[in-house]
């Protein structure tokens, strides 16, 4: 979870393989959910 507007922290968790499930607001400000298969990070 991060906040939507932080573009960088939302590149790099693409970048990792995680992908956007919902958006939502909280501490005053729209926050973006993203998950990642738990297999893409299993030696």
């Amino acid at each position: 979870m991060t906040q939507t507007a932080n573009t960088r922290s939302l590149d790099l968790a693409a970048r990792l393989g995680f992908r956007r499930v919902a958006t939502f607001e909280a501490y005053e400000a729209e926050q973006t959910l993203a998950v990642a298969e738990l297999h893409s990070f299993l030696a």
